[in-house]
């Protein structure tokens, strides 16, 4: 009886000392590129904050927070080292060396320009813009 006493004692000694609680990461977004990054009454909004979302809820071990602030502030706080992440990631080997190569992009973005004709109607579009 003290053997299984004692063995079930230390069985859930171990179980109690391994929890870990998870790690608090703050994540920063720029608050100011929609549709992909913006936000709304200071909370992260955007295409790229849902994708980013849905994986750090698979991350268990890791308590992350989403926090907007404006893109240039963002980039000096990673330049100082006072910044964990910041997305979107635009990584610029010879200007941002201070990103890492970590900086992969989350989607194949494409820029599109529409204009109204009233709006073009007497220019010459062979030398656009």
């Amino acid at each position: 009886m003290f053997r299984w006493l004692t063995a079930a004692i230390a069985l859930w000694s171990s179980y109690a000392n391994a929890y870990e609680p998870p790690t608090p990461v703050t994540v920063y977004a720029d608050d100011s590129y929609p549709p992909y990054s913006y936000a709304i009454n200071g909370e992260a909004k955007g295409i790229y904050t849902e994708i980013l979302q849905t994986i750090f809820s698979q991350m268990e071990a890791y308590d992350v927070k989403i926090q907007p602030l404006p893109w240039k502030r963002g980039l000096k706080m990673l330049e100082l080292g006072k910044g964990f992440a910041l997305y979107p990631p635009y990584y610029y080997a010879n200007q941002r060396f201070y990103i890492s190569p970590y900086s992969e992009p989350i989607l194949d973005e494409q820029v599109v320009v529409f204009c109204r004709p009233d709006k073009v109607a007497d220019r010459q579009l062979d030398t656009w813009p």
